[in-house]
């Protein structure tokens, strides 16, 4: 698989973990939409680790976990956004445009 599919599926995947933990902070604890939701998180986070794992065996350290870090916080912002109606302000779109170019950065490195 190529490092970009990877670190597709790496960033997606932990995007998705923190989102369906987020969504399993609307029940209580161990109700079984929480379970539902802890689980799918737990299933998300594994296939990220999973990528993580081959990413990291063949990939120089340095240049693909600033890459991972900085594309999930671009894509968990927008993700909070548009499925939680969280708030964007000039920060935040800094933030992220400055995780965007480091992105592309390191990406050319």
């Amino acid at each position: 698989m190529s490092e970009v599919l990877l670190i597709i599926a790496s960033v997606i995947t932990a995007a998705f973990g923190q989102i369906f933990i987020k969504y399993s902070t609307n029940y209580k604890l161990l109700e079984r939409n929480w379970i539902f939701y802890v689980l799918l998180s737990i299933l998300s986070s594994t296939v990220s680790f999973a990528a993580n794992l081959i990413l990291f065996k063949n990939e120089e350290m340095s240049k693909i976990s600033p890459i991972l870090t900085a594309a999930s916080i671009v894509v968990v912002v927008i993700a909070s956004v548009m499925l939680f109606n969280d708030e964007m302000n000039i920060r935040k779109v800094l933030g992220v445009g400055f995780a965007v170019v480091s992105v592309i950065l390191l990406a050319r490195s």
